[in-house]
């Protein structure tokens, strides 16, 4: 490849040039404007993170086809954006009521050298012992997800008696 023409933007041919001199080989300039034209439609953090994934997982076989190039980066991109969507959801949507204890009940605590548990083997222990532990978390009463939550598990269990 000589270098960027106006049909192929100077990411593409930076990033594709990148890519194959890793792998220590050339590429014409008209099968760079080939890929080009089947990658162009696409989003182009989804083509250089698909080019990325594609020279990591080659297995010898790089510079892939303009088609798998073109699949793997329309994947990508969907999960990505599936990704993002649900994250956004996630943050509007699924706010967890107990910060401390994401709405299960418990806070996990880790005992180390400066914060013991409080179980006497722990105290007596050397510096580099570790764990991890679990306490009631004081918003039982009245938070209401885990409240739906132990209601639910609660009709499960009496349905299966029921049935015995």
């Amino acid at each position: 490849m000589t270098g960027p023409t106006p049909a192929i933007p100077p990411w593409f041919f930076d990033a594709l040039r990148d890519f194959l001199a890793s792998w220590r080989q050339e590429m014409p300039a008209e099968v760079a404007r080939a890929y080009w034209d089947t990658l162009s439609d696409l989003d182009q953090g989804d083509v250089l993170t698909a080019g990325l994934e594609l020279r990591r997982s080659a297995g010898g076989e790089f510079p892939p086809s303009a088609a798998r190039w073109y699949e793997t980066a329309r994947r990508m991109g969907r999960e990505r954006r599936l990704k993002d969507t649900i994250e956004l959801g996630r943050e509007r949507y699924w706010k967890a009521e107990c910060e401390d204890c994401d709405d299960t009940g418990a806070v996990i605590h880790e005992c180390t050298a400066a914060n013991r548990c409080g179980r006497p083997i722990c105290e007596r222990a050397d510096e580099s012992h570790t764990h991890t532990w679990a306490s009631v978390c004081p918003c039982r009463p009245t938070n209401s997800t885990y409240q739906r939550k132990q209601d639910r598990q609660r009709s499960i269990k009496r349905g299966d008696e029921a049935r015995s």
